[in-house]
């Protein structure tokens, strides 16, 4: 049944990379302020972003599984196997990428600091305007073994120490104390200030590896997941009005609601069978499958290919939806070529228990 139930992540895998590459195709192509009476739904491509979020909240559900099982075995976590695992599912793709970046830009000093995920913003083009979530989801990798460490030595240390990062969570999110606006932008943006939606992931995880999740029936579940779907556009139209990407680190907290609110989508999702899969759900699954390598490639292409033409005055529609074609097309490529392969390798470090696969962004 475990299983079974995270099938629907897939889904909700690809509605997360849906988000953030219509997000930052649109906006590239038309500027970050949506149409003048626009429709009300516009709101999740114009806070797209807010896939990231998603794309967190799933690596703490399903990367926390096996510590959760090893803690209730009373076993030992393979923690060599783990960061094999880790390296082999994400540095393939992730150093293919800046080799590429750094080969287009020549910003060859900044190989070194994109190696150790710490080129970001722009400092390798384009390329590297998406690479900050990947140095979030990987100070995550390292949070995680780390915490169970604590929490299987002494749990009252354990929750101690959440209760200092809450405490800090808290004095920045109200202006008690600040690191300059760089730093309190890197705070926003690194595992301290998204550690929210991971433990909310967490606690689902949790709730999965007991078998806690309710059933709800397949009209009730519906009925809930329109209803947050509703929520939610609400939700990104305020921080669509107030910026969506300055309001993330001036307003901290934001990441409270968003982690609240995915998680219920996540929760209805796992809780409700009938509920994704199916016809109308396999472009969100094939989504979900290519994710991680669309997640690396889709927003220098689409840049490419808005600039094509733009100083000929073409039109803008056909240049987006060749840079999104495009962007697939080398997406799924690179899921046959360089992942698969690497997957397949990373299967025989596998433990006898097959999880889902935690995809970062």
């Amino acid at each position: 049944m475990a299983d079974a139930r995270i099938a629907v992540l897939d889904d909700l895998r690809g509605v997360a990379i849906l988000l953030v590459v219509l997000y930052h195709g649109v906006t590239a192509a038309f500027g970050f302020v949506p149409p003048a009476g626009g429709s009300y739904w516009l709101a999740y491509v114009y806070a797209g972003n807010s896939g990231v979020s998603l794309f967190f909240l799933l690596s703490g559900i399903l990367v926390s599984r096996p510590f959760f099982l090893a803690l209730s075995e009373r076993r030992t976590m393979d923690l060599k196997r783990y960061a094999l695992q880790r390296a082999l599912r994400i540095l393939p793709p992730y150093y293919l990428a800046v080799l590429v970046a750094v080969l287009v830009t020549g910003r060859y000093e900044q190989l070194p600091a994109a190696m150790v995920f710490l080129a970001w913003g722009y400092d390798v083009g384009v390329f590297s305007n998406v690479w900050w979530s990947l140095a979030t989801e990987v100070q995550f990798y390292l949070f995680l073994p780390l915490f169970f460490l604590v929490l299987g030595f002494d749990r009252r240390l354990a929750a101690g120490a959440l209760l200092i990062w809450l405490a800090l969570f808290i004095a920045v999110t109200l202006r008690w104390v600040s690191f300059g606006l760089l730093g309190n932008i890197y705070w926003a943006l690194s595992l301290a200030g998204k550690l929210p939606v991971f433990l909310l992931g967490m606690g689902i995880g949790w709730l999965l590896t007991k078998q806690r999740l309710p059933t709800l029936s397949t009209a009730s579940g519906a009925s809930v997941l329109l209803l947050l779907v509703v929520v939610l556009a609400i939700f990104l139209q305020i921080t669509v009005e107030h910026g969506v990407v300055e309001f993330s680190w001036r307003q901290p907290w934001i990441v409270l609601p968003e982690s609240l609110l995915w998680g219920a989508v996540a929760w209805v999702m796992l809780s409700t069978p009938g509920l994704g899969g199916g016809l109308p759900g396999r472009p969100l699954r094939y989504l979900g499958r290519i994710s991680y390598s669309l997640y690396l490639i889709h927003q220098p292409v689409l840049v490419a290919c808005l600039s094509y033409g733009n100083a000929a005055g073409a039109p803008v529609w056909p240049r987006l939806l060749l840079g999104l074609a495009l962007a697939l097309a080398l997406a799924h490529l690179s899921y046959c070529l360089i992942e698969k392969p690497v997957l397949s390798l990373k299967n025989r470090y596998s433990s006898k228990t097959k999880y889902s696969e935690a995809l970062p962004v």
